[in-house]
């Protein structure tokens, strides 16, 4: 069962104790709750029994070692002590990120003693996660996050790309390797020209490959919530599931009754083609001294496109550089 299923229930059995706890489902000592308000917290037994000073954000409160007279929906918890995480914000999309990121915490935790001072580890990532900036431009950012995650589920798989995919949503490339590297694109304009910055597809362009996809936009097509849901079953199960969350807050993309856009996934498999920067039109030369930060369209439409061959062979070179 899901943090999210355990919250629904928890919110139809809520009584008028302070705090309704659920145990969660192979992680004994470890419980879901919710307080009168309906907001998320977590409570997790230790045999510590010295406090520390709590430590509060605008939206979250860690407790370390306090101890709690809770009531459960299923029997077995009175005065214990507990590490707690509480989120203090009422809003949608701070609830469903706490307790996305919280159960990939777990599922990362499962066979493994939490102690307080990964607690306070953990307590920073949200905090900074929380923190994490929208995009100026909605439609960009919501189209290249589809792009980048159609990408993923369709060369490869969410699993395979999440520990290359980059951390910080305004990284140089999509994916990085030791010397290789990915940089998706997209275009609802049906004509392969994409901005690139110069960096991207002049420094070590052999090394470099690109995505390019064009895509129809499609009341019934796939949309980026769908994309979300089917990433986020895959990310939780590795310890890379924050990197998903700073880009779906960054995209605007926290509320869970937000669909985003949708584009025909059909002609977005066809139209997917991938190329060598090497290949492209680009300045052949470094910026100039004083020059930086440089951005220009470049149209892939006469550059040639790698075969399936090509691709396979970049592809498992990709995989054996990561197996050593």
């Amino acid at each position: 069962m899901t943090l999210n299923s355990i919250y629904s229930n928890l919110k139809q059995k809520k009584g008028s104790s302070t705090y309704t706890v659920q145990e969660i489902e192979f992680h004994n000592g470890r419980y879901l709750g919710i307080d009168n308000l309906n907001r998320p917290c977590i409570f997790l037994t230790t045999t510590e029994r010295a406090p520390r000073p709590p430590i509060t954000t605008s939206r979250l409160i860690l407790q370390l070692s306090r101890q709690y007279n809770i009531s459960p929906t299923q029997a077995g918890i009175g005065d214990e002590y507990f590490h707690s995480i509480h989120l203090t914000s009422q809003e949608p999309k701070d609830i469903d990120a706490f307790l996305y990121i919280l159960e990939g915490f777990l599922n990362n935790h499962e066979e493994v003693s939490i102690t307080a001072d990964s607690l306070v580890s953990f307590f920073e990532s949200m905090r900074r996660l929380f923190s994490t900036a929208t995009a100026q431009d909605l439609s960009f950012a919501q189209q290249g996050l589809w792009g980048e995650l159609f990408v993923m589920r369709t060369t490869g798989g969410f699993t395979f790309w999440a520990p290359y995919w980059h951390t910080d949503v305004d990284g140089t490339f999509d994916f990085s390797t030791q010397r290789k590297r990915i940089e998706v694109k997209t275009s609802s304009s049906q004509q392969r020209i994409h901005q690139f910055a110069h960096r991207q597809i002049f420094a070590d362009a052999d090394e470099v490959l690109i995505a390019s996809c064009l895509l129809h936009s499609d009341d019934a097509g796939m949309t980026l919530r769908q994309l979300i849901e089917e990433a986020r079953s895959e990310f939780v199960n590795t310890d890379q599931y924050l990197k998903l969350e700073r880009a779906i807050r960054s995209a605007g993309m926290g509320d869970p009754t937000e669909n985003g856009p949708a584009y025909n996934l059909a002609d977005a498999v066809h139209s997917l083609k991938w190329f060598r920067a090497a290949d492209a039109p680009r300045f052949p030369l470094p910026e100039p001294e004083g020059v930086s930060y440089t951005h220009y369209k470049v149209d892939l439409t006469s550059t040639p496109s790698l075969t399936e061959t090509e691709l396979r062979d970049w592809l498992n070179a990709w995989r054996a550089a990561n197996k050593n």
